[in-house]
This record gives structure tokens, sequence and C-alpha cells, in this order.
């Protein structure tokens, strides 16, 4: 069994970006953000760790600086194929994002949708707490904001 993990160059956008847009998950504007998320990446502001099975793409996590407080970072897409889900993808590419961005970082934080409990407790675990539910891109839909601080 073949399993890589590794930070994204700019040479992966295009497989990157099929497995993003291959995942919508019913949130509004999706492919708008993600050719948006696109540029952002190309510019060096996103940044990717890609997940690897049998050296197919099967995840990725993007993340950045948050845009509004530059001491924290920000988790912004996870995206796990269902045939590696519940094999902790999404735990390592969390803990590396943590501990490569320690130094500079007091903080990350996130949102999820606030029915998805699968991902509210895997978050748990790894140390983040809930803030609060807000509706961050539609009316009617809440998002649970979730928070892990870096300082030790």
């Amino acid at each position: 069994m073949d399993i890589q993990f590794r930070l994204a160059e700019k040479s992966d956008k295009d497989f990157l970006f099929k497995h993003i847009r291959a995942q919508q998950l019913n949130y509004p504007n999706y492919l708008k953000w993600v050719d948006k998320a696109m540029t952002e990446f190309e510019d060096g502001y996103k940044q990717a760790i890609l997940a690897f099975y049998e050296k197919v793409i099967v995840g990725n996590l993007l993340f950045q600086q948050h845009k509004e407080n530059v001491n924290l970072l920000e988790l912004k897409n996870m995206r796990i194929h269902p045939k590696v889900q519940r094999r902790y993808f999404g735990q390592f590419m969390i803990r590396q994002v943590e501990a490569e961005n320690r130094g500079g970082f007091s903080g990350i934080i996130c949102d999820i949708h606030s029915n998805r409990k699968d991902l509210f407790w895997m978050l748990l675990a790894c140390g983040y707490k809930p803030l609060c539910d807000a509706p961050l891109y539609e009316p009617n839909i809440l998002e649970t904001i979730m928070f892990k601080s870096l300082e030790k």
C-alpha cells in the first residue's frame, strides 16, 4: 500500500483543483470560489497539502493566512475521497499544517457545516474548540466556527 502526503507545488494546480471541483458539498457559488482559490494558490497566498493513495490524489487541505487577522491560519477546504475516509487522512493533514506553521501563528480557525457531526468530532479530537454557529454562506444554514490555539 502506497500512501503519501506532501505540500502542493504550483505544478500540481490542475489535478488539485480538478479534485476540489468534483466535491462541491452544496456550498453556494462553490465553482466561483474554486476559480478564485486557484488564482490565490497560483499567487502563493493559499497553500495545500495533498494526500495520495496508490499514486492517485485522494485528499487535499487548502489553508492560508487569515485575511483579517494575520496572526491566524485558516483551514479553507478539506476533501477526502470516500474510499479512504475514516483512515485519519484528514487528521494527518491538519496536524501537518499545525506542525509546519507553529512558529508564526497564534492559532488556526476553520468552519464546517453545522450538520457535519463527523467533522465536528474529528476537529474536537484534534484539539479544536467550537466558538459559535453563524450563517456564513447562506442565510438559513449555519456553519460552526472552530479554533485551536498554537501557543504553548
